[in-house]
């Protein structure tokens, strides 16, 4: 990378502590990965068979079935929580490192995922006392139905708007690689991904500060990160610059195409954010509006498709699945670089 000195500090050091720093940001968001994803993917499963036993109740007055459905509402609900809370502590962290790097778009972007977070959080905290009242034969005031169904809005409106620009910008990167990639050899294409995520001599120049050569690069750093996945962009980051001072034909097709596949797998986690948003504000608008079994059974689809963002192992395999469409040729496997979107 191009080499300037501010203050008399060499620009590959600023570069260098910078990249430590936001490894440190990715490992303080890995906060118990693994049991954030088991306890998503059993509330997954529970929410399932909760809406499905309740669109039967809706129909049925049966009251063993009303039973199931106040305690599976429970136990959704106790487990909930901390997921919520878990979503939120991570675009806090996130929208706090934006607020020090001056990065609107970053800001935003998480932003959404933090309200989506809270009101997960929240819903699942109303439903616990909820779902004690119905095994306590006890009324629950209307309030909370209401409070429910506002924050289920809340939610899924978040989401959808956090999924739709995801979708717009990974989009809009990968007709731009695209384009790079048909009109550039390899060393042209690596050199563009360079402007991505480095700056320029003029760049630098125009900085007054080491704090403002750190700011605009964490900023490219995070645009590119929101377009390719946060695994992809640390592994563009780390092979990047001895591709270009050693350059390898076979290698550096590798990282392209890696770069071209990740980009593709963060739109479709994008795209399955709109879908799952998209029939959870139904089912909510359908609870709001009284419509009988629709609204559960809405809810029990979503539920299903939450699992395919939830789980990293279905994820994954849909992910590369919709990547072999996209590519119209079955392609060799190579490892998913997307984490569960809950805990990313």
């Amino acid at each position: 990378m191009s080499i300037a000195r501010v203050s008399g500090i060499d620009f590959n050091t600023i570069v260098f502590q910078e990249r430590e720093k936001r490894v440190q940001l990715y490992k303080d968001l890995k906060f118990f990965h693994l049991a954030r994803e088991c306890d998503s993917c059993l509330i997954d499963a529970n929410s399932i068979a909760r809406n499905t036993t309740s669109s039967i109740k809706a129909a049925l007055a049966v009251p063993a079935v009303a039973i199931a459905v106040a305690g599976s509402a429970l136990i959704g609900g106790l487990m909930g929580v901390p997921i919520g809370f878990a979503a939120t502590r991570d675009a806090c962290i996130k929208c706090s490192a934006a607020i020090s790097h001056r990065d609107p778009e970053s800001f935003a972007h998480h932003s959404l995922w933090g309200i989506t977070g809270v009101s997960y959080g929240a819903l699942s905290a109303l439903m616990v006392p909820s779902a004690i009242g119905s095994l306590a034969n006890v009324a629950i005031p209307a309030a909370v139905g209401v409070a429910s169904s506002g924050l289920g809005l809340a939610m899924y409106g978040a989401m959808a708007l956090h999924g739709a620009y995801g979708v717009k910008i990974t989009d809009d990167f990968g007709k731009k690689w695209e384009k790079v990639t048909s009109e550039r050899d390899e060393v042209g294409a690596l050199q563009w991904l360079k402007e991505q995520i480095s700056l320029c001599p003029e760049e630098i120049k125009a900085c007054k500060s080491q704090e403002e050569i750190a700011q605009k690069l964490q900023r490219k750093w995070s645009a590119f990160d929101l377009r390719v996945g946060r695994q992809c962009g640390q592994m563009v980051r780390d092979q990047l610059p001895g591709l270009l001072a050693d350059f390898k034909v076979e290698p550096a097709k590798k990282l392209i195409q890696e770069v071209e596949k990740a980009n593709y797998k963060e739109k479709v986690k994008y795209a399955l954010f709109i879908l799952i948003a998209l029939i959870g504000l139904a089912s909510f608008i359908a609870l709001l509006l009284t419509m009988g079994p629709a609204g559960p059974a809405l809810l029990a689809i979503a539920s299903f498709a939450w699992l395919a963002v939830d789980s990293s192992k279905i994820h994954s395999a849909i992910a590369e699945k919709c990547w072999e469409w996209h590519r119209g040729s079955k392609t060799a496997e190579i490892p998913c670089l997307i984490d569960s979107p809950l805990l990313s």
